[in-house]
């Protein structure tokens, strides 16, 4: 059965209103409440005032060709128009919260010595281009068998291996690519 449906607190009359395309199922999630983290001040409530203190009522029973979107608006809707303590759908959060949020998502300047150590690393890159636009590749040697390769991935494609692997043995003396030790000639100009 899909259907609205409301959890009511008998002692306080604070409720919650949800929504399920199979209701039978979602009553039975319910009650096992124990095995479940899907509403902390229900659950809590739960375990303080004792589960037995609950009412579960059905507000209205769906056809069966109602779509989950069509169930879930008519869910919100109904949250917004009678405003249920247990659901935080449709609530503004408390001013601290909000505080919390702002400051953790504001971009944080970098220090004057991360950015000089930026732009001095921007202008040492900007120093091996070449003036015609095209960058200047790291020309790679094949030491085994003296062959010249214009840049890493060239090495790479060449030699067919995985990425990674001529860079790493360019960083790594000890590391070979399929037998073959490969290192960094002079940046041409």
């Amino acid at each position: 059965m899909i259907a609205i449906y409301k959890i009511t607190n008998t002692t306080n009359g604070k409720f919650y209103i949800g929504s399920s395309g199979n209701y039978r199922k979602r009553l039975q999630k319910w009650r096992d409440w124990r095995n479940s983290a899907s509403n902390p001040k229900l659950i809590q409530d739960f375990q303080t005032i004792g589960f037995d203190k609950f009412k579960f009522d059905v507000i209205q029973e769906l056809p069966a060709d109602t779509t989950r979107r069509e169930r879930e608006r008519m869910e919100y809707d109904l949250i917004h128009k009678l405003q249920p303590f247990y659901n935080t759908i449709g609530k503004s959060r408390p001013p601290e919260v909000r505080e919390k949020l702002r400051k953790a998502s504001t971009v944080r300047s970098p220090t004057p010595e991360t950015t000089a150590k930026r732009v001095a690393s921007l202008r040492a890159r900007w120093a091996i281009t070449s003036k015609d636009g095209s960058s200047c590749f790291k020309p790679v040697l094949v030491v085994e068998t003296g062959e010249k390769f214009e840049s890493v991935k060239a090495a790479t494609a060449a030699l067919g291996c995985a990425d990674g692997c001529v860079s790493r043995a360019l960083k790594h003396p000890n590391y070979t690519v399929r037998g073959y030790h490969v290192r960094y000639l002079e940046c041409r100009d």
